[in-house]
């Protein structure tokens, strides 16, 4: 089954926790959450270290496109991201559909 990407290829900046919303921290009130960098995506906050690693071997598709790391969303999609080259501190964010 051929995987569909949508992007805009736009770099969005991370923020720390502290510079989220206010009453967005209240959905990552967990251990290291004031550690992590979070990205909002379509009107919702991810919390950038709980993507799944894109393994090259496992998911070659993924792999060669550049993609890093994936949320799965539902059985046949999922949000995809990846670091920009020219700023580390931003990620390219997109969906995945099958």
């Amino acid at each position: 089954m051929p995987l569909h990407v949508i992007t805009n290829g736009h770099s969005r900046p991370t923020v720390c926790w502290h510079d989220m919303p206010e009453d967005e921290r209240a959905n990552f009130d967990y251990a290291g959450a004031q550690t992590s960098d979070y990205v909002n995506y379509r009107n919702w906050w991810y919390d950038v270290g709980e993507f799944m690693s894109v393994d090259p071997k496992t998911q070659p598709t993924l792999h060669s496109l550049g993609w890093e790391g994936y949320h799965t969303d539902t059985a046949f999609s999922a949000i995809v991201v990846k670091y920009d080259k020219d700023d580390n501190s931003r990620v390219i964010m997109g969906s995945i559909y099958s």
